[in-house]
């Protein structure tokens, strides 16, 4: 997949790597508590486990939690591939050419990377069978969804034809609800 993306998009990973000028104070902050809030996750679950604070999950649910996970992060993956700035920290890049992203899962959803975030981010600490860990990911999930929206709201105020995209492709998040 990373062959794929370099390809289509020469220039993402340089940008995915560092924090440029015009990234947004809040994305700044959001993005260290995302990185925090993943690496409690595996370090709840590991302790969760070792002193059995909860009991735990049916392998069947972390079997199913196996299956979310996979699509999840191929969803995520077919957005980074569909999107040549989709970008870890919120800016408009205006020294690439930043346009709307209109391909791929962007016909259906306006942030689907972060659905297909939410899915395999709520599915790991089912997978490691850890509902304290869980607790951890729904926090997570909570704050990628106040990203969403103030990352709508930038990219409404910033970019241009973004608010004609939005007319068209009304979700943000989930297809159907918002």
């Amino acid at each position: 997949m990373a062959i794929i993306v370099q390809r289509r998009s020469p220039g993402l990973f340089a940008e995915r790597l560092e924090v440029h000028p015009g990234a947004r104070r809040w994305d700044v902050a959001y993005t260290s508590l995302h990185g925090l809030l993943q690496l409690a996750t595996f370090i709840v679950a590991g302790l969760d486990r070792r002193f059995g604070w909860t009991v735990g999950i049916p392998v069947a649910a972390q079997g199913l939690a196996l299956v979310a996970c996979v699509l999840g992060y191929t969803l995520f993956l077919w957005a980074v591939a569909s999107n040549p700035f989709f970008s870890q920290i919120v800016r408009i890049q205006a020294e690439r050419g930043h346009a709307v992203a209109t391909q791929g899962p962007y016909r259906f959803l306006r942030h689907p990377g972060y659905l297909g975030g939410v899915v395999t981010q709520m599915g790991i600490p089912v997978l490691l069978g850890s509902w304290s860990a869980l607790a951890v990911g729904a926090v997570d999930t909570l704050a990628l969804i106040v990203r969403t929206a103030v990352e709508d709201r930038t990219l409404l105020a910033d970019l241009p034809g973004y608010a004609e995209y939005a007319r068209r492709v009304r979700y943000r998040l989930v297809p159907g609800v918002w």
